[in-house]
């Protein structure tokens, strides 16, 4: 069973006691990225601190709550807060391995939009999983399942607003904010249209997609680290015809960017993210022609388990 953690009070204040309660998940994760460092992402933790020093004033300035956060966690789990930062720059930093990791989801149930995603991610992860249940000072609640020395992840908010994100690089990429700490930022907001306006206003470090979810609404908003585009859930399904029903009640995503505006920024082919996209649909396609009703979390589920 996971460990839960409750934190409440100022970005300083949340950090510190984030940091405090998680203090072995934090630095056994840092040992463990630090010692594999140079493998992940081709490039020394040195030159990684250098080619990130420019990025740290960005960030403060575009993400200052979140700075603040990420000294608290620093201070209280005795891990130095550049050192926390280099990690949670990660993918602003390992684009030539171009690799592939997550799977997304966004389905229409009744009167209701259902979020579901796998984290695809580095196996040594899994054992410092906890949930965070914080209470920040002027912004909204959220929940959410960290890792190891990673900032907040995915969850949802106290406002409704669901989060989850793939990851993608662009051949655009830049000195920029990384997705995490714009993850961050997301999970302040309290629309969707907060969030896109959050996501479209930062000077982004490369491309990634965001999958955003509130009570009635569900996008995924693809980026570049200049450009955007947006793609949405059907406003209603048709429980009648299946041929039109799993498009209209639900959007998959993996790691490739799918918008027709975007495809001449995209990094690699991403053959597997592919298939994992027409996988995932085929085993949609199927539950529509065989249920025909609409989607369950149990059904969700066991498209996301499927090991094809």
């Amino acid at each position: 069973m996971l460990k839960i953690i409750e934190v409440s009070g100022t970005p300083f204040e949340l950090g510190l006691q984030w940091g405090a309660k998680a203090r072995p998940f934090i630095r056994n994760g840092t040992a463990f990225y630090k010692k594999h460092w140079r493998k992940m992402t081709k490039i020394t933790w040195a030159d990684s601190a250098a080619v990130l020093q420019r990025t740290i004033a960005l960030t403060k300035k575009y993400a200052p709550a979140t700075m603040l956060e990420l000294q608290g966690v620093a201070r209280g789990s005795g891990v130095a807060w550049q050192d926390l930062f280099i990690i949670n720059s990660f993918e602003a930093l390992e684009r030539l391995t171009t690799r592939n990791k997550c799977t997304s989801i966004i389905a229409r149930n009744h009167k209701r939009i259902l979020l579901a995603h796998n984290e695809d991610w580095s196996w040594a992860d899994k054992q410092w999983l906890y949930v965070l249940h914080a209470r920040p000072k002027n912004d909204p609640a959220f929940l959410c399942v960290p890792y190891g020395p990673w900032l907040q992840t995915y969850g949802i908010n106290n406002a409704g607003l669901g989060f989850a994100a793939d990851s993608d690089h662009s051949r655009d990429a830049r000195v920029g904010i990384a997705q995490t700490f714009i993850g961050r930022e997301i999970m302040r907001c309290r629309t969707i249209a907060a969030a896109k306006k959050c996501i479209t206003s930062m000077p982004r470090a490369d491309g990634h997609s965001y999958v955003l979810v509130s009570k009635k609404e569900g996008v995924i908003m693809e980026t570049t680290a200049t450009k955007h585009s947006v793609l949405k859930i059907g406003r209603k399904c048709d429980t009648g015809n299946y041929s039109t029903f799993y498009r209209k009640c639900s959007l998959v995503h993996t790691n490739f960017l799918q918008s027709v505006s975007l495809q001449s920024q995209m990094v690699g082919a991403r053959t597997y993210s592919r298939f994992r996209l027409a996988r995932v649909s085929t085993r949609i396609a199927e539950h529509a022609a065989h249920s025909k009703v609409t989607f369950s979390e149990r059904s969700l589920f066991s498209f996301l388990a499927d090991h094809q």
